[in-house]
């Protein structure tokens, strides 16, 4: 099985140091685990999530933890690299397996991401509601977290525009939401998957409106910084 890394250089090469080398896109054929090490939350991550409306108990609930150092553990061999400050990893459960996307937002080396997921895994899914009137599809797990906490609406995220859902997913929300949405980025990338998505699937799409360069739901609700406009301005849509 294929997996795309994104902030791995030349991996027989490294040694267990915490340092990172530069880096291009490499397709790695063998197996290879992603780990990471928990730290315990910071004053600053709070402050950082909360930017986007987002309390520790919706973390928590969403098994996103800070961390200190990833982990890559290729033919036996572990690799350590120290993590950035701001370092978060987001941990999903399916089908009695855990993978990892770990995001480092302020990363400005070519190492914002890394991730084991696979296409098939839709973040949040474990987490919704049985049955409901709406549910959300978002193009992250931040915008999806965002989007819930503030207004209600259960949300899920592909694991990013461009991303497909499988046949059996669909029919799930189908049959446990009476209604459902798409709200991806209102960039010329997100617009077209949204309608690409919603043409596929005969779920409602909705386009995010373009207020100061917010692309996304979560920059919208920092541009905004008023919870009650983001409110309105989302349950309108």
């Amino acid at each position: 099985m294929e997996h795309l890394w994104e902030d791995l250089s030349n991996i027989a090469n490294i040694d267990n140091n915490f340092r990172q080398n530069s880096y291009s896109k490499i397709k790695i054929s063998t197996p290879v685990k992603l780990e990471c090490k928990v730290r315990e939350w910071k004053d600053y991550d709070l402050k950082y999530w909360s930017e986007f409306g987002i309390e520790l108990k919706w973390l928590e609930y969403a098994d996103v933890y800070p961390i200190s150092h990833k982990i890559i553990i290729k033919d036996g061999k572990k690799m350590v690299f120290a993590a950035d400050k701001y370092a978060y990893a987001y941990v999903e459960f399916k089908e009695g397996n855990v993978t990892l996307k770990i995001y480092q937002p302020f990363n400005k080396s070519g190492f914002k991401w890394s991730n084991n997921h696979d296409k098939s895994v839709i973040s949040l899914w474990t987490k919704i509601p049985e049955f409901g009137d709406k549910v959300c599809i978002c193009s992250s797990l931040k915008d999806a977290l965002c989007l819930w906490s503030n207004t209600g609406i259960p949300c899920i995220a592909v694991q990013g525009e461009g991303y497909t859902m499988s046949d059996t997913a669909v029919g799930e929300l189908k049959r446990r939401y009476k209604q459902v949405y798409i709200l991806f980025d209102n960039d010329e990338a997100g617009l077209l998957d949204g309608v690409k998505l919603a043409e596929s699937t005969g779920f409602i799409n909705r386009v995010l409106p373009k207020i100061n360069d917010a692309k996304d739901v979560s920059d919208l609700y920092k541009t905004l910084k008023n919870p009650i406009y983001f409110n309105k301005l989302i349950l309108g849509l």
